[in-house]
């Protein structure tokens, strides 16, 4: 369950503030022309990235597919912060599936 992942990634940023950690998770299926289709998406606490399907394009074959995650976390150094700012981090996965072309996934 997509919920439950997300809890355990808000685990992993403790003791840091979990309110701060957002996550954008989509199935991407290419057409045979690699136009891409986005099938699914699940987005926590952040705006959905639309450049995921675009920045992907080359990376499977026509007819595959993949699962782009995009994760962000906004930083806030307690004693440096008015000095710097909060500090954002994020980083961006592709997943390609093992057993099958295309990864799905049903939300309930």
């Amino acid at each position: 369950d997509m919920d439950d992942s997300y809890g355990v990634a808000k685990l992993i940023i403790d003791p840091y503030d979990r309110d701060l950690l957002g996550i954008d998770i989509v199935g991407i299926l290419y057409d045979e022309d690699d136009d891409p289709e986005e099938r699914w998406r699940t987005t926590y606490n952040i705006s959905q990235n639309v450049d995921l399907p675009a920045k992907a394009s080359g990376l499977v074959l026509s007819g595959e597919g993949l699962v782009a995650i995009s994760a962000t976390y906004t930083y806030e150094p307690y004693f440096s912060s008015p000095l710097v700012g909060d500090l954002v981090m994020e980083e961006t996965s592709y997943l390609r599936g093992r057993k099958n072309s295309f990864v799905r996934y049903e939300e309930e």
